[in-house]
């Protein structure tokens, strides 16, 4: 379930919304509520299901083991990554 919000601090506040988060243009990387780096990895293109492509921009966490806030960021098991295209910054 998606959650509600009530005003804009509200969703400036989230931290599973990445664009909430610090980004460092010198190292290309997001700097996670935690203090831990989230660095570029890779492009990736994937095609929608009418055809057009689009790339993406995938960023990952150096390590999100016994993080206490990795369960308001994220729910994958491994380590948080960021996915951006042009302009939108999500966690997954």
């Amino acid at each position: 379930m998606e959650p509600t919000y009530k005003n804009n601090t509200q969703i400036q506040k989230d931290i599973k919304i990445a664009k909430n988060w610090t980004y460092c243009e010198e190292d290309n990387c997001f700097i996670c509520p935690n203090g831990r780096k989230v660095a570029f990895k890779k492009y990736q293109n994937k095609k929608d299901p009418s055809g057009y492509e689009q790339s993406f921009k995938i960023y990952e966490c150096e390590d999100c083991s016994h993080c206490p806030l990795k369960s308001k960021c994220t729910k994958v098991k491994g380590n948080c990554k960021i996915i951006t295209i042009k302009g939108y910054v999500g966690c997954m």
